[in-house]
């Protein structure tokens, strides 16, 4: 297994994925680009969250991650992979952290050399009140793409994904993947003087 994104936990900022009301115009899907470094199949996405319990008495939480393959030309960008959506709830598993979700759908497929983004999106789920929020970790003026778009949270990634990059933020995100095996090894035949 290999890595390719960000494994370092930014703490300068905080990308917003859903915050506020019960209403669906403070969700978000958030995300940064990579290069892939070797060809392969993604297995999973790891993101840093933050979660946000504000005037709510026992939010919940629901996040699914994804991975498009970038288009810097339209910036339509492919789904290659979703992940499996996670639920988490206020001081029992929204405890903020580093949290891993396996790729479910799609090939995951990655080819080296080859820009991709690595998307995280959620919403806020039930409990009273406002303010509350769910967040991953960005650092400004960082080495990555940074594409954030206004979605309302359905649960199902949009395919294609229209996003233009917005600013270079170093975003706390990540993929597990496993390198092409490079092909078959040839068989070879020998042959020589008999007994």
């Amino acid at each position: 297994m290999a890595v390719f994104g960000n494994t370092n936990l930014e703490s300068a900022g905080n990308a917003q994925i859903d915050y506020g009301s019960e209403t669906d115009t403070g969700e978000y899907i958030a995300g940064a680009q990579f290069t892939a470094p070797a060809s392969g199949t993604v297995t999973s996405i790891t993101v840093y969250l933050r979660f946000v319990a504000g005037s709510r008495q026992g939010p919940h939480f629901s996040v699914k991650c994804a991975i498009y393959e970038r288009d810097a030309v339209s910036e339509t960008h492919d789904l290659v992979g979703v992940t499996e959506e996670r639920h988490f709830t206020w001081a029992v598993s929204a405890i903020d952290g580093w949290f891993t979700f396996n790729i479910v759908s799609g090939t995951g497929a990655i080819v080296s050399g080859t820009d991709y983004i690595l998307a995280a999106w959620g919403e806020v789920e039930a409990g009273t009140g406002s303010t509350s929020g769910l967040y991953i970790k960005y650092t400004v003026a960082g080495a990555s793409d940074y594409y954030y778009v206004a979605t309302p949270y359905t649960g199902t990634y949009p395919d294609p994904w229209t996003a233009a990059d917005l600013a270079d933020f170093d975003v706390s995100i990540y993929a597990t993947y496993t390198p092409s095996g490079g092909g078959a090894v040839p068989q070879r035949t020998l042959t020589g003087v008999g007994v």
